[in-house]
């Protein structure tokens, strides 16, 4: 049985704060553009601090996973949950 969650390729926990809307597109913005002059990536780690906003990106990758071994442990993932649920009800 599967216990842990299937992950992506890329996986990306970013904690971004701004003093607006205004500001937290702009951040988003600027992020943006530097993924396009980066060849379309970010860098492991990233902390920023502005005047009106400010980020912690915090990026991984694993090379082994696309998208059809995601797609693959995702169903084994939900099958499992189908049949703890299934076990569950039946009081076993």
């Amino acid at each position: 049985m599967m216990d842990e969650k299937p992950r992506r390729r890329i996986v990306m926990l970013a904690k971004i704060q701004a003093d607006s809307w205004d500001d937290l597109y702009g951040h988003l913005r600027n992020l943006t553009t530097q993924m396009c002059l980066s060849d379309k990536r970010l860098p492991r780690t990233s902390v920023s601090g502005g005047y009106s906003s400010g980020h912690i990106i915090v990026t991984d990758e694993d090379g082994s996973i696309d998208h059809n071994r995601w797609a693959a442990d995702l169903d084994a993932y939900l099958e499992d949950l189908r049949a703890k649920e299934e076990t569950a009800e039946s009081g076993q």
